[in-house]
């Protein structure tokens, strides 16, 4: 099992790949194309054996998700040239405010060790905000809230003669979640009193992995965003995905 910042050699071809759909003019599919061996650092570990790696050789700074079939060896540091070494992610696709839990969750329930972590996190990255509310909501982050959610929205707005164009959309996106691999996180919406008089409340979104080992604190719409970007792109595709066709149904209406 290898861990997050390890380097490694790993075979994959989705660089090349990614490269021919940007600029190549042709009509080459995936299936086109051969794993070459890359080495790189691991961003993300997944819980289903797969990882989140950006490449430092051949070429630098690609994010790409790899399965852990296709690792062929660690990578001293010893290694890595000084240009390789120096290969970092922008800080616009790096989650921000993270903590990473020093102990076992204690909580009995789901919500109460999600409480139990949220107040953990804040008190240590944010011990002067005063939380006024602790909630455990559905998550955008989560597979199976994403595909609930889109359910849900779909059965909301059932559209007459479109009911079984509406269920394929569905069963689509099930399947695109199935093949897709990216860290899952439970969401955790944090209100904090924005004066003395606690007269006004501002909420936080906490991102928390489903192991309760590591809590993301987004304040703001900006370190949203660099959270959404942090997951890697198959979960760029998977949201992509759901919003297009969030927006296609309400042009239904």
């Amino acid at each position: 099992m290898y861990k997050r910042k390890d380097y490694i050699a790993f075979m994959t071809k989705k660089p090349e790949v990614h490269l021919n759909e940007m600029f190549g003019h042709n009509n080459l599919t995936e299936d086109d194309f051969e794993k070459t061996e890359y080495v790189g650092f691991i961003k993300q570990v997944h819980g289903d054996n797969t990882y989140l790696v950006m490449t430092v050789r051949p070429l630098k700074g690609f994010r790409c998700t790899i399965d852990e079939a296709d690792i062929l060896h660690p990578v001293e540091k010893r290694e890595l040239s000084k240009e390789e070494k120096a290969v970092k992610e922008m800080v616009e696709f790096t989650a921000p405010n993270v903590y990473y839990a020093k102990a076992d969750s204690t909580g009995g329930t789901l919500e109460e060790k999600c409480e139990q972590r949220a107040r953990e996190a804040m008190a240590c990255l944010f011990p002067n905000d005063e939380i006024a509310s602790v909630e455990l909501r559905d998550s955008d982050f989560k597979k199976s809230d994403l595909l609930d959610g889109l359910r849900g929205l779909f059965k909301l707005f059932r559209i007459k003669g479109r009911n079984a164009e509406l269920e394929e959309v569905c069963n689509k996106f099930e399947n695109l979640l199935n093949a897709m691999h990216f860290k899952e996180y439970y969401t955790v919406r944090v209100g904090i009193y924005e004066d003395l008089e606690k007269t006004s409340i501002l909420y936080y979104y906490l991102a928390i992995d489903l192991k309760l080992e590591e809590v993301v604190i987004m304040r703001n719409i900006e370190e949203r965003t660099r959270f959404f970007r942090s997951l890697g792109p198959d979960y760029d595709l998977v949201y992509d995905w759901k919003m297009y066709n969030t927006r296609k149904l309400l042009k239904w209406q």
